[in-house]
């Protein structure tokens, strides 16, 4: 089927939408690489991309089990970051970012670097958040099979405990879960998901309680100052 038979409009630069009996069917042509993101891509994608748009996918849940041994946390002492696992009628809220067929190379070279401790790449459908045509993209998730970062099973505190005591190269893991909920509450009003909110809840609640400083929960609002004299 091509989509010069049909008549066409723009969607934008790398979209063409046609008219078929009622149902759209949308061609990518500019773009040659959707990638869906869930945790940090949401606030630190780091590549270049034409545009992003708000959605979600089904069939997923957010979950705190990969194991961070260089960004949240080291390899003696690793955080815990989000990955998506397989969950019936579940839905995850993210952003999918578009990126130009002669940018694909490079990004996708980067992403597997940033992704390297044992994420895979799966596909799935992207339904975006203002009813546009959905179209598939690319979603880096946790091996669940021999991968010794993916840590399934553990408890809100255990994963709360091991979040408040991790830092890694890119930060503090609080600042990760901080971040985190704080990005998905901006990109949509039923972005969260209840165990990144639970787990939230709890790691500012232990962070007032020790009087453990990070500078995340001063700049995000979740304390002052005077919380940690």
């Amino acid at each position: 089927m091509h989509s010069s038979l049909f008549p066409q409009k723009r969607l934008d630069q790398g979209h063409t939408v046609s008219e078929v009996d009622g149902n759209k069917l949308i061609f990518l042509r500019v773009f040659s690489m959707h990638v869906f993101g869930y945790g940090s891509l949401l606030w630190n994608p780091n590549f270049p991309y034409i545009n992003c748009t708000v959605g979600y996918i089904f069939g997923y849940s957010r979950r705190f089990c990969q194991a961070s041994p260089d960004h949240r946390g080291t390899e003696q002492n690793p955080g815990r970051v989000v990955t998506l696992v397989p969950e019936e009628n579940a839905k995850v809220w993210g952003l999918t970012y578009s990126i130009a067929t002669d940018k694909a190379d490079e990004v996708r070279e980067y992403l597997n670097y940033r992704e390297r401790a044992g994420y895979f790449v799966v596909t799935e459908i992207f339904h975006p958040a203002d009813g546009s045509p959905k179209f598939p993209v690319n979603i880096y998730i946790s091996c669940q099979i021999a991968n010794p970062m993916f840590c399934i099973g553990e408890s809100l505190e255990q994963i709360a405990e091991r979040i408040i005591n991790s830092k890694g190269r890119s930060g503090s893991n609080v600042e990760y879960i901080l971040k985190l909920a704080h990005s998905l509450r901006k990109l949509h009003p039923n972005a969260v998901d209840k165990h990144t909110a639970e787990l939230e809840s709890l790691v500012v609640k232990l962070c007032l309680q020790r009087k453990l400083y990070d500078k995340s929960l001063i700049e995000l609002c979740y304390a002052v100052q005077s919380h940690f004299q």
